[in-house]
């Protein structure tokens, strides 16, 4: 027996109803990604860095009220090691932070050493006096110890914190008699710990330096600025952000007593160790 041709009709007309029916299927919300947490600074920091100088120095001595200035290029290396933390209060809150700093500089600057002269026959004293040496071709080393209490953390890496600071070196350099030229300072100062500007810091110290004449070299103060900041690489360079960088550096030393005093300026490019690594292994195409 034939079905009424009204039968396919009506069942293709239930199927549409049974389709439309149907609840739409639910939408997938997509959670919006969290942003990444800054990276931590590193624990063992070396870098590069080659720099115009400008070298002013001031005898502030009756003998001689002339100042001498140096310029030229300078080159050196920096280095920076987070040594240890320490676990006071809770974890993920502000710690102090002991770090080892070094550096060591070679370029041409001007320096200056105590000399013996004759006695007044009338006051019996011998005046004081200093050699200059204006471009002395020196090689500085630095060491130091710094002890950094966090006053700023974001996402538990710290940002910005004050530090005690000592550290001591040597100058060695022509034309002195003396085997080295001591420097030994300590002081208080603040640095940048992350972000585009991570390293700079200010900072006040005082103590010893003999860059300046033994005579002259206890009860110094020292005022230093440094500012540092990551350049962008241009598209196709093999060297990312984080590798290269420029700065400039500011030294102000005084005995604040009429004695002979410097002030001291660098500017110029600085290369992260991870950044000539990269280089290397692109060279050997590692």
């Amino acid at each position: 027996m034939r079905l009424p041709r009204i039968a396919p009709r009506l069942s293709f007309a239930l199927a549409l109803a049974s389709i439309a029916s149907l609840s739409p299927l639910p939408r997938i919300a997509h959670a919006a990604a969290a942003p990444p947490a800054p990276a931590p600074p590193d624990d063992f920091h070396v870098s590069l860095f080659v720099a115009q100088q400008i070298d002013r120095f001031n005898a502030g001595l009756a003998a001689s009220q002339n100042a001498v200035a140096a310029g030229g290029m300078v080159m050196g290396v920096d280095v920076d090691t987070r040594i240890a933390e320490i676990p006071v209060g809770k974890k993920g809150s502000a710690r102090p932070i002991i770090s080892f700093t070094g550096r060591m500089l070679a370029g041409e600057r001007v320096l200056a050493q105590s000399v013996a002269t004759a006695i007044d026959t009338l006051t019996g004293i011998a005046p004081d006096s200093i050699e200059v040496f204006p471009d002395a071709k020196a090689i500085e080393m630095l060491a130091g110890l710094r002890i950094a209490y966090p006053i700023q953390m974001h996402a538990g890496v710290p940002q910005v914190a004050v530090y005690f600071a000592a550290e001591t070196g040597a100058t060695f350099a022509e034309h002195t008699t003396g085997d080295l030229l001591s420097t030994t300072r300590y002081g208080l100062g603040f640095e940048r710990m992350a972000g585009t500007f991570a390293g700079s810091r200010v900072e006040v110290l005082t103590g010893s330096n003999e860059n300046f004449g033994a005579n002259h070299a206890s009860g110094r103060y020292t005022v230093h600025v440094l500012i540092k900041g990551s350049l962008a690489a241009t598209e196709g360079a093999t060297m990312s952000r984080s590798h290269l960088g420029a700065f400039v550096e500011l030294e102000v030393d005084t005995d604040n007593k009429g004695g002979p005093d410097g002030v001291r300026a660098l500017m110029g490019l600085t290369l992260d160790g991870d950044g000539v690594f990269a280089a290397v292994r692109g060279l050997l195409g590692m």
